[in-house]
């Protein structure tokens, strides 16, 4: 008589997950989108030569698509997200080294004299406060060295002014 129960038992716990995974279908609406699908399939005149392309295409699933060629590719552009993340990070690095590079260039260009000379062949850099600050001043000693003065905003040759 126990085994009997025990039977029983084992019995309704595959019973009770069937049931359960059921009520997860029902909740979730696949069994009502499967069963829309399905007469649709029943009541198509023309029967299509693949039933599973059919349901497939009924549900919205991609057709003549290329998973694994999709895949790949998907690995290839993280390949290249990451190559392109270490990039920026160096990038960032080297902005931040640039301030420093930047202080330089400014105390050569406001040094008097040869200074300014020696760095009118540089390139210097256009961006951040120091480095605008730096590129004025050796706007001004380059004009000093050739005679030229700013008026109001518009530059004149000195002999004009005199």
């Amino acid at each position: 008589m126990a085994s009997g129960l025990v039977n029983a038992a084992t019995f309704q716990a595959p019973d009770a997950k069937k049931e359960e995974f059921r009520r997860y279908l029902e909740r979730s609406g696949v069994i009502d989108a499967l069963t829309k699908v399905l007469v649709g399939l029943y009541e198509e005149p023309d029967k299509p030569a693949n039933a599973l392309d059919f349901i497939k295409m009924t549900l919205g699933a991609p057709t003549g698509v290329d998973v694994e060629a999709l895949k790949a590719e998907n690995e290839q552009m993280r390949i290249k997200c990451d190559e392109m993340a270490l990039k920026l990070e160096e990038a960032n690095k080297k902005l931040e080294e640039a301030p420093k590079e930047e202080e330089l260039v400014s105390s050569e260009l406001s040094a008097k004299g040869g200074a300014s000379r020696r760095a009118e062949g540089r390139l210097v850099p256009a961006s951040g406060g120091a480095t605008r600050l730096a590129a004025r001043e050796w706007e001004a000693s380059r004009q000093q060295d050739h005679g030229v003065v700013q008026v109001e905003g518009s530059i004149e040759a000195a002999a004009a002014v005199r």
